[in-house]
């Protein structure tokens, strides 16, 4: 652990995934910690028309079943 000033401890931030695939790391991240914002990037078309339909997924029930849900890192 990085202690409680360390990395991760509080809300916010921005998290990019370089070559994302299936966006299944962005969606990863965006569970697990309240980022700001959470971004892939992904060159290949057909890697990336699969994160849309992750997207898509996460957008229509994911998002639905974390709402009532505070989702931050402290403890």
């Amino acid at each position: 652990t990085s202690g409680p000033v360390g990395f991760l401890q509080s809300r916010g931030g921005i998290f990019y995934d370089l070559g994302s695939g299936t966006g299944k790391a962005v969606i990863g991240a965006a569970v697990l910690h309240n980022f700001d914002v959470c971004y892939g990037i992904e060159c290949l078309e057909g890697l990336y028309s699969l994160s849309l339909d992750a997207l898509n997924g996460y957008n229509t029930k994911g998002k639905a079943r974390l709402a009532g849900r505070e989702h931050d890192t402290r403890k």
